[in-house]
């Protein structure tokens, strides 16, 4: 019997049953045969501390210092092990190679045709690694040429189980879980209750690794993009974290999107590590190690060096000030292309020279704060017990459940399985906040302090001004003058910049 035979459940997966499921996965493409399960573990269990993703983390809470993660990929191995070598001198421990275009949507042969093609040209032609194509032996060579601990992108879309072979097979020690945040992200159709089995999959495989002494580790993904409340994507990476946690994963990442507000932002990192450990302690999930780091803002970046430099240094201080175990720092050059040398390295220096000035500062605590702490608790309950519910204690059926019913949905979706009823935008202080809850099940006074947040930015008596003022945020953190091109008549109270 295999898992895809079975109905959708949390429970952890029979060994017999993963084991079943891998032969079908590891026969999708030739370089699945390079897969040795039990010498896999072996190998990762051998590498140094500075090549292991969990280990790096566990050095930098030590020492106090947060590790800095920067993230790239190329078509050929040459050129990451080159940009690997780069990242490491200007200061990163952890790097997040990217998986390419073609290789998320399983198509691998064009994916490999391209490899052939960047060889010939002299430079990639794909903007990430194509993990499944170079196999097991060309993957490990990032291992094995670098000096640098390395996070294998296993973001496949909807399908990410044969790149999770061959990444934690070539020894990589780290990849992340994208369930519904791919499928909102990069899905027309794919079902949710698929998607959700083949992310307990990856789990289910980073389990074995860590059962036998390998240390697999889990990064726990729900940025979705920019315009979604962090109330909501705090809500949808801790079911992720519950799911994980029941195949058997010990170690794990919780990581948001941040919105480029301060008070925000730090409210929701510091929220994070306890809610995961409460809500991990009511399913029996005791024993699970939580790191916490961030993801910088998921939307428009500047095309100019100075700007994107500034907006990187702007979200890297507000993780350290938050108390941040590594930080993930986006290249200078995100809005003009793939990420290269020149942008990573710039990046890299930013981040360390606000970790210079910053290191061992913390945000004080303040009214503020802990009134946007508890509005944003009382989200992050009402939204994941609203889905426990529904599932009847299973947040896997849940899930699928409360998507059906609107009571999980997002703004934006490419996804047709949810409702897109959610609308968000910006108050007058840059925070993010509901136009229209669409069916979350949020509590009364949460309502009532998004609108009244919302009023301060945009009166009552201008309702028909909300979605200008969401027309101007799309592009807040890009061009300054957005809104008088919408309309220049129209006064624009939020403080982001006009």
């Amino acid at each position: 019997m295999k898992a895809y035979d079975e109905p959708l459940s949390m429970d952890r997966w029979d060994d017999d049953v993963f084991h079943a499921s891998r032969q079908d996965v590891l026969g999708r493409w030739p370089t699945g045969a390079e897969v040795d399960l039990d010498e896999a573990v072996a190998y990762m269990s051998a590498l140094p501390a500075h090549k292991v993703h969990v280990d790096v983390v566990r050095h930098a809470i030590d020492r106090g210092v947060p590790a800095i993660q920067v993230g790239f990929g190329h078509a050929t191995i040459d050129d990451v092990l080159s940009h690997l070598a780069i990242a490491r001198e200007a200061g990163a421990e952890l790097v997040y190679v990217h998986v390419d275009t073609y290789t998320r949507k399983n198509e691998y042969a064009k994916a490999t045709d391209a490899i052939k093609e960047s060889v010939e040209r002299g430079s990639s032609v794909l903007n990430g690694f194509p993990y499944v194509s170079h196999g097991v032996h060309g993957s490990r060579q990032l291992v094995e040429g670098s000096d640098i601990a390395i996070r294998f992108g296993g973001s496949n879309d909807e399908e990410p189980m044969l790149s999770a072979e061959i990444g934690f097979g070539a020894g990589i020690s780290c990849t992340g879980n994208f369930d519904f945040h791919d499928l909102v992200q990069h899905s027309r159709d794919y079902p949710l209750d698929k998607r959700i089995k083949n992310a307990q999959y990856n789990d289910r495989l980073a389990a074995h690794y860590q059962e036998r002494g390998a240390p697999a580790h889990i990064v726990q993904v729900g940025n979705i993009h920019g315009f979604v409340p962090p109330g909501l994507l705090m809500a949808v990476e801790l079911l992720h974290t519950i799911l994980s946690a029941a195949q058997g994963v010990k170690h794990t990442t919780l990581g948001p999107g941040l919105m480029v507000h301060v008070v925000q932002d730090i409210a929701t990192l510091r929220l994070y590590r306890r809610l995961a450990r409460e809500y991990l302690t009511r399913f029996g999930f005791d024993d699970v190690e939580l790191f916490l780091y961030y993801w910088p803002w998921m939307s428009d970046w500047p095309l100019d060096d100075f700007e994107a430099a500034a907006l990187a240094t702007i979200c890297a201080s507000t993780a350290i000030l938050a108390g941040v175990d590594y930080m993930y720092v986006k290249s200078i050059e995100e809005a003009k292309s793939a990420s290269y040398p020149r942008g990573t390295a710039a990046a890299i220096r930013a981040t360390v020279q606000a970790l210079r000035a910053l290191n061992g500062q913390r945000f004080p605590e303040s009214d503020e704060l802990a009134e946007e702490s508890a509005m944003l608790e009382a989200e992050v309950r009402a939204i994941i017990d609203r889905v426990i519910e529904l599932g009847d204690g299973d947040v896997a059926r849940g899930m699928v459940k409360a998507v059906e019913t609107g009571n999980l949905d997002t703004p934006f979706p490419s996804w047709e399985g949810v409702k897109g009823a959610v609308i968000a935008t910006r108050d007058a202080t840059g925070a993010m906040r509901y136009v229209r809850p669409g069916g979350l099940p949020l509590p009364p006074e949460v309502l009532r302090f998004h609108e009244a947040k919302i009023r301060e930015r945009i009166p009552s008596d201008k309702l028909s001004e909300e979605l200008r003022a969401l027309a101007n945020d799309l592009v807040a953190m890009s061009s300054a003058d957005i809104f008088a091109e919408v309309d220049p008549h129209v006064e624009n109270k939020t403080v982001l910049g006009r």
